[in-house]
């Protein structure tokens, strides 16, 4: 039975994620890894900074074999970015072991945000495994089967983050006209930074959107 992992991950365990938001100002989100041989092809959303600059340092990188700029939707630019996946890296064990990334978030030297989803445990414990032999350290923060409660019952799609970061801007008055509690007090309440939460309602508000308006 498929099994749903929510972890963070140290960004020392993860060179391709510190070589992408090596400037505090980027923020990146992973649409979907695909393995190529040995190599891996993620996409990629960046914003937040200087996109040139972004540009010129990831291609210089001897681990990038390509860097595709795809599209852009506002102040986001969408990238394939073929990888060349060093012995040690994060992407390796979770291709190793059949796992796939649902959502991801990464900003400078925070820790990264991943929601992965993995067929059988048996194959989460091989990710876990590899993970270990590797030295990649991580915490998870929830873990459940696909036909848990849990999501059943959260049939607009959002993760327990997300839900819960929309919960509380809702009864602290966030969307409320006045406005009776900022994002930046929100975010110290979570303690992350007011970019992270901002982009964790947005995806929360999004998912909600789809939901209703049963588009994908």
């Amino acid at each position: 039975m498929a099994v749903i992992v929510e972890l963070t991950l140290d960004p020392e365990g993860f060179p391709l994620g510190q070589l992408l938001t090596a400037d505090p100002g980027l923020y990146v989100r992973f649409e979907k890894v695909v393995p190529i041989g040995d190599q891996v092809v993620p996409l990629a959303w960046v914003w937040g900074s200087d996109m040139d600059a972004f540009d010129q340092r990831v291609r210089a990188s001897n681990h990038v074999m390509s860097l595709e700029h795809l599209g852009q939707t506002g102040d986001r630019m969408l990238y394939a970015i073929e990888w060349q996946v060093p012995p040690d890296a994060f992407f390796e064990a979770l291709i190793d072991s059949n796992g796939s990334i649902l959502d991801s978030f990464g900003h400078s030297d925070q820790d990264w945000e991943f929601q992965l989803l993995f067929p059988t445990n048996d194959q989460l414990s091989a990710f876990h495994d590899a993970c270990r032999d590797r030295d990649i350290v991580f915490n998870v923060t929830r873990l459940y089967e696909l036909n848990d409660s849990g999501i059943q019952q959260d049939v607009h799609g959002l993760t327990d983050k997300q839900r819960e970061a929309l919960k509380k801007a809702l009864d602290r008055g966030y969307f409320a006209l006045p406005q009776q509690v900022t994002l930046a007090e929100l975010a110290a309440e979570f303690d992350i930074s007011q970019q992270a939460l901002s982009e964790r309602l947005r995806r929360g508000t999004e998912a909600v959107l789809h939901s209703v308006f049963g588009t994908d």
